[in-house]
């Protein structure tokens, strides 16, 4: 069997720690990545980082239920700027339902609970100049929740967006749109397809960096937002895509085009396609984790985690 397309880009943790399962969440720099170590299917019990050059984990924080709480679930867990930032779903004894909001320093130190609300963000989230931002799963749009313990608040015009990248939110889906937008959330910068000479009746936004473009029902080109380059695909069929997103820029998540059934990401760029784990046993945070997306698999006692920023 042939070796891994991108080997720099294969780590390896423990696939356990403790009495838990260690899942990949994303990257909190260059040699320490962030797990979260769960102790049932739905069941979030800790936060670890893992030092990829001394092959050591360390406890972060502890995610106990309150003594409040029926039921508790911690998850959409990023980070970014130095920070880790994460939400609960808290179900009280009362009856009461309350969206917790926790941020904590890279480091494991400074933890606390910013804000509680009734509005939760979502699995996919961003941070960006000083606020969490993400789908309103109540309302549609975006809601911005300041980290200093500000107001959620729905970010105004943002009905049909959804988060892409930091600091981006785009429109449509898979399935495209006629005329997509690429939103900075910060900045307020707008950004929409350059015209092409053959166009498609179907756009997905991708990301702010990239645009699909989707014509009779199949995948035929990725282009980027300025317009400086363009790729033609093979007609793949849209269905088989992840969400639609791309990863870190010109990654595509996908399920393989001879394989319906095996995960894989195309570099679009250079046209190699790489594939990871198996349908049965392969997970990844590449639909819920935007800011440093991973993708693992099982082997034996270790998990292989495909980190698509060190492809290239």
């Amino acid at each position: 069997m042939s070796g891994p397309v991108w080997p720099q880009a294969v780590l390896s943790v423990p696939a356990r720690f403790g009495k838990g399962a260690n899942e990949p969440i994303t990257m909190l720099d260059e040699h320490r990545m962030l797990l979260a170590i769960r102790t049932g299917v739905d069941k979030v019990s800790s936060l670890a980082a893992y030092d990829l050059r001394t092959g050591t984990e360390r406890i972060l924080t502890e995610l106990p239920d309150p003594p409040s709480a029926q039921g508790y679930w911690p998850g959409g867990f990023t980070a970014a700027d130095g920070l880790i930032v994460w939400s609960a779903y808290a179900f009280g004894k009362d009856g009461s339902q309350t969206f917790e909001y926790w941020s904590m320093r890279a480091d494991g130190t400074g933890k606390r609970r910013f804000r509680t609300s009734d509005q939760d963000t979502g699995e996919r989230v961003v941070v960006a100049a000083g606020a969490m931002y993400g789908s309103s799963l109540t309302g549609g749009g975006i809601v911005r929740v300041p980290l200093d313990g500000g107001t959620p608040a729905k970010i105004a015009g943002s009905d049909g967006f959804k988060i892409a990248r930091r600091p981006w939110a785009v429109t449509a889906g898979p399935m495209g749109t006629p005329q997509p937008s690429a939103w900075n959330l910060v900045t307020g910068e707008r950004r929409t397809p350059v015209a092409r000479s053959q166009p498609s009746p179907w756009w997905t936004a991708a990301d702010q960096d990239t645009w699909l473009g989707i014509d009779d029902n199949r995948l035929r080109f990725a282009q980027g937002t300025d317009g400086a380059w363009q790729v033609t695909t093979n007609g793949f069929d849209p269905t088989t895509l992840s969400d639609g997103w791309l990863v870190g820029g010109t990654m595509l998540n996908l399920l393989h085009p001879n394989d319906p059934r095996q995960p894989a990401v195309w570099d679009l760029r250079s046209g190699l396609v790489g594939t990871y784990g198996t349908p049965e046993a392969s997970g990844n945070s590449f639909r819920s984790q935007v800011t440093h997306p991973l993708a693992w698999w099982p082997s034996g006692d270790r998990l292989m985690v495909l980190d698509p920023a060190r492809i290239g």
